[in-house]
């Protein structure tokens, strides 16, 4: 998945008034990947899950990952 991306998804931008670094959204492409992956899994094994936390937050409250959060 995180080859899949456009390049401009990987530019550094302001996110919820805070500096979100090329480095940090290449982390994000990484942690997007994994969590693919995971649900991949999970489903062709028919597993249920769920986002919590700050994960959920993130998710509703800034469209992705909380950008203070590393």
């Amino acid at each position: 998945m995180a080859e899949n991306l456009d390049k401009w998804l990987l530019n550094e931008e302001m996110r919820c008034g805070y500096r979100v670094t090329d480095g940090m959204k290449q982390i994000w492409a990484v942690k997007l990947d994994l969590i693919e992956k995971f649900k991949d899994v999970c489903e062709r094994n028919h597993l249920r899950y769920f986002l919590g936390g700050s994960s959920l937050l993130g998710a509703v409250r800034c469209r992705g990952f909380m950008p203070w959060e590393d």
